[in-house]
């Protein structure tokens, strides 16, 4: 079993940004190690991780798939000769389920689950020719919900996952003008909040929400102008205290779900940390600080 690794460790590979609950006199100093090639990363841009209930960090590249323990890195990498490799180099997300299933999101190879005993992956690609299957190969966003639904999001909007039937149902969408049609936008993000028990999903600068009722996605109507501010969402997270926070193109955002009230953070030039690029991902440390990963490298467009 590897070693469980602290939240700084885990975030080593990106650029950090840094929003503290508390003022910022109070910001601790961190310490950082960097990983690189040298180390046995396959390249130095990362683009996603995680780390696994075993406590393995699992880092996703341009370049392949790349398990840490600690001290090794095993990449994992396609090969044309075998099926069960994955399916390809770039991988945009990493997502382990609640029966600790490890599934990986690339650019064009569509959705893998890896299988752990026999270090093998399962491919589930579009398929043109079957309504059931995924209705794209580029898989931007991995979500499983209280309810045990799982949703894969990507350039060609959102889609529900039967796992036990391996089957794609693709998810409508409910427009401006009332209009029902197949939404085949991008999904940057998506997050059941645990307050008002919405699913919200990312698409563009756009923050939709999921209708049980109608199986279907609408806008936020009680939002107007959100769109103005927003940039493209990339990443969606709910701290301890409900807030739920946004990663889009612009920067950061901080988003109140029980009063829909949205507060934006620009760049503040005389500040030494602050707002300034993309925010890509974020997550919270057991102090109850906020950490923002900026990933400037390769921004995909998901505004449809």
């Amino acid at each position: 079993m590897a070693n469980k690794l602290h939240i700084v460790r885990l975030l080593i590979v990106f650029s950090l940004i840094f929003i503290s609950k508390l003022s910022f006199p109070q910001f601790p100093e961190p310490i950082f190690e960097h990983l690189t090639i040298e180390d046995g990363l396959p390249e130095n841009s990362v683009i996603c991780v995680l780390q696994d209930h075993l406590g393995y960090l699992w880092l996703g590249t341009q370049n392949g798939l790349v398990r840490y323990d600690g001290y090794n890195m095993t990449v994992y990498q396609p090969d044309p000769e075998d099926s069960l490799s994955i399916s390809d180099r770039t991988v945009r997300t990493i997502y382990e389920d609640k029966s600790r299933t490890l599934w990986i999101g690339t650019d064009d190879g569509g959705l893998n689950r890896f299988d752990r005993t026999t270090e093998t992956f399962t491919r589930f690609m579009h398929n043109p020719d079957d309504s059931t299957s995924i209705n794209s190969n580029n898989v931007e966003s991995i979500y499983e919900d209280r309810a045990g639904n799982f949703w894969v999001g990507g350039l060609e909007g959102l889609n529900l996952f039967d796992k036990g039937a391996e089957k794609f149902s693709n998810i409508r969408v409910l427009l401006d003008d009332k209009k029902i049609t197949v939404f085949n936008r991008g999904v940057g993000a998506i997050l059941e909040d645990r307050l008002t028990g919405r699913l919200y999903v990312g698409s563009g600068n756009k923050i939709l929400f999921y209708d049980d009722e109608r199986e279907l996605l609408t806008q936020n109507d009680s939002m107007p102008g959100l769109e103005n501010e927003l940039g493209i969402i990339q990443s969606f997270y709910q701290a301890i205290d409900g807030t739920i926070w946004i990663g889009h193109s612009k920067g950061l955002a901080r988003f109140n779900s029980l009063i829909n009230n949205i507060k934006y953070y620009q760049p503040v030039p005389s500040l030494s940390y602050n707002v300034k690029n993309p925010i890509s991902g974020i997550t919270e440390d057991e102090n109850g600080f906020i950490w923002g990963i900026s990933y400037k490298k390769r921004t995909r467009d998901l505004s449809g």
